[in-house]
């Protein structure tokens, strides 16, 4: 900063959750909610899901991972499989080789 010139504040790059504004809701939505949650649906329904999720996982952690990309040959700027991909090639392969 040059002498002679006016400082400016910088706005602050975060907010806190706390500050944020909250919706009241809608009692159609809240009231499916607790509908929902007695009968364990969100359970059910991530269990049932649960097998198809897994390549999901897969690339997510290939993503994050710089010694997982080491070793499947990614460098930091190729873009890795996405889950849809491994999903394709997992349907095209025999079980057994899979």
């Amino acid at each position: 900063m040059a002498m002679g010139k006016k400082r400016e504040c910088q706005d602050s790059l975060f907010i806190p959750t706390e500050s944020l504004a909250r919706s009241p809701g809608h009692p159609f939505y809240e009231s499916l909610n607790r509908v929902l949650g007695k009968h364990r649906f969100d359970a059910f329904v991530e269990e049932k899901c649960r097998p198809h999720y897994a390549e999901r996982g897969i690339s997510w952690r290939v993503k994050d991972s710089l010694s997982l990309r080491a070793f499947i040959g990614y460098t930091l700027s190729q873009d890795t499989p996405n889950h849809s991909s491994l999903s394709r090639i997992r349907q095209r392969l025999p079980v057994e080789l899979h």
